[in-house]
């Protein structure tokens, strides 16, 4: 063993006088260095001699490794290369999200309008909503319309307009009853003479004094031409009374034409008083037109509204606070009606008090705001839930208070009940 390593450093010393001779070349992928006709030389002698000792030769490569130097200093850095070409053009990309839209329409957004992320602005009331995975907001997520301002003064009371035209006389009614008053009969009356811009003061009859309660007064005008109130020009927040009117206490009612005017040849108006137990005078005050007229005075009996679209009238009231003290006219609910929703209509008034009316059933209170179109106001459709153990209601307008301590009023009203649409 011992001559076999002296001939392994034999062999190593005649292979680096051969490197040194013709010079080792690096390996190319395995193959054999440049000279290797005399480095296969040195191996072949070192493998007679490992045989003829009885030792089991290395391979010619891991003779070579044996033999190999160590790892020389690392060379310096090459020169940089030349720049690469330029890379293809790469694939146009993806189309990116639509972006948002601001809508704008009447009334709260129809749940198929718009798409994810856009905005609604309802128009009449300034709410904003807007749109996620869940459909529109069920509120509105806030406002562009700024808080209510403060009230204007009040106008100066117009010059008073030229007396109109003496109308055609009617033609006279069929029947020898035609001349007849449509004035109800045995109902007490009074007569009133009143000029324009002035009030009168009589005593109540002495039936309504001892029964208060809300009465129903009747105004035969005769042929008298009779012309309403112009509406307010727009939504108003308060109209001030008609052209005649009457007023018990500091409650006050208008005047307006009953839908038939009666007995051919006569004009009738028609009007609601709460007369209380202190109340023994009424006023009547003409504004614009000189009124002579005998007045009737019927007890009002409350209807009962039903739930299948017939209609009722009814008095409504003005309060200068929200809790209803004891003039509140109620009227009847219908037993049918139940634990249910119903929509309930009001037909379109010829003259106003307010444009809010508050209607009230049990603990509920729901506003209705007046809409003010071609001339004419009107309030819309709402909604009512009954629990089924309402038995009465009533409907008031929001106060108006005018330069003398009227505060009370009221007017006449039109309303159905029709079960609402699901």
């Amino acid at each position: 063993m011992k001559a076999l390593k002296k001939l392994a450093v034999f062999c190593v010393g005649a292979a680096l006088a051969l490197g040194s001779a013709f010079g080792f070349a690096a390996c190319d992928n395995g193959k054999d260095p440049a000279g290797s006709s005399d480095i296969r030389e040195v191996y072949s002698l070192y493998v007679a001699y490992a045989e003829e000792n009885g030792e089991e030769p290395l391979t010619y490569e891991e003779w070579l490794q044996s033999v190999k130097g160590p790892q020389g200093a690392q060379g310096p850095q090459g020169p940089q290369g030349d720049k690469g070409d330029d890379g293809d053009k790469g694939d146009k990309g993806d189309s990116g999200a639509d972006g948002s839209s601001f809508l704008h329409g009447n009334g709260a957004p129809n749940a198929s309008a718009g798409k994810v992320g856009d905005l609604y602005l309802d128009v009449l009331t300034g709410d904003l909503y807007e749109k996620t995975l869940e459909g529109w907001s069920s509120e509105p997520i806030g406002s562009l319309k700024g808080p209510q301002g403060e009230q204007g003064v009040k106008g100066d009371k117009g010059e008073k307009g030229d007396k109109g035209d003496k109308g055609d006389k009617g033609d006279p009614g069929a029947g020898s009853g035609g001349s007849g008053s449509p004035l109800p009969e045995g109902a007490p009356t009074v007569t009133v003479s009143v000029t324009a811009g002035s009030s009168q003061e009589v005593s109540l009859p002495a039936e309504v004094i001892a029964d208060p309660g809300v009465y129903v007064m009747k105004a035969d005008v005769g042929s008298a031409t009779y012309t309403p109130p112009t509406p307010p020009t727009g939504l108003a927040a308060q109209y001030d009374g008609g052209r005649f009117y009457a007023y018990v206490s500091e409650i006050h009612c208008n005047f307006t034409p009953e839908e038939s005017l009666g007995t051919p040849g006569h004009n009738v108006l028609l009007g609601y008083l709460v007369v209380t137990a202190e109340d023994i005078n009424v006023t009547f005050a003409a504004e614009l037109d000189d009124i002579n007229a005998t007045i009737s005075f019927e007890k009002w009996e409350a209807p009962t509204l039903k739930g299948d679209g017939s209609k009722i009238v009814i008095p409504v009231n003005a309060h200068k606070n929200l809790v209803p003290d004891e003039d509140v006219i109620k009227f009847h609910l219908d037993p049918s009606i139940g634990n249910a929703k119903y929509t309930l209509k009001f037909d379109t008034l010829p003259e106003l008090i307010n444009v809010i009316l508050y209607v009230c059933v049990g603990t509920q209170q729901v506003s209705v705001v007046a809409k003010y179109a071609d001339g004419v106001i009107s309030f819309p459709d709402t909604t009512i839930q009954f629990t089924g153990e309402d038995t009465e209601m009533y409907i008031r307008s929001a106060a108006m208070v005018t330069g003398s301590d009227r505060g009370k009023n009221i007017s006449a009203l039109t309303i159905s009940l029709t079960p609402a649409e699901e």
